[in-house]
């Protein structure tokens, strides 16, 4: 059942919908926990941070479930494979382009909220 489940992740990860799971978040730690940091998450994880549109996305998710508000959070946590520079970087590239308004720009400035408590930022 296991590699039934974790097929079916690869598979919308390849597909280009795995963000429209309603509970992506969820389904991104079990991916990692069962799976593990193979070249389809990797890569996938790549695409979307290189995405105008999915990298936003992809913290909406984490701001909607309040990861960023928890004590100790940690983006290493959610983004193991990615220099969290990288991440950074496009987070505050797509800020200043303001090509996401409304609640995904809200959770690209708690992204960097987050970097800034690390002192990363």
């Amino acid at each position: 059942m296991k590699a039934a489940v974790l097929g079916k992740i690869a598979r919308a990860a390849k597909e280009g919908h795995l963000l429209d799971t309603p509970d992506a978040i969820s389904v991104l730690v079990e991916w990692r926990k069962w799976e593990g940091s193979t070249d389809v998450r990797r890569q996938w994880l790549q695409a979307v941070v290189a995405s105008d549109e999915q990298l936003p996305r992809l913290l909406l998710h984490f701001a909607r479930q309040d990861w960023f508000k928890t004590r100790s959070m940690n983006p290493h946590l959610f983004l193991p494979e990615m220099a969290l520079e990288v991440v950074e970087a496009r987070v505050r590239a797509l800020v200043r382009k303001r090509c996401r308004p409304g609640p995904e720009q809200y959770a690209m400035q708690l992204f960097l909220q987050v970097m800034e408590r690390m002192g990363r930022a």
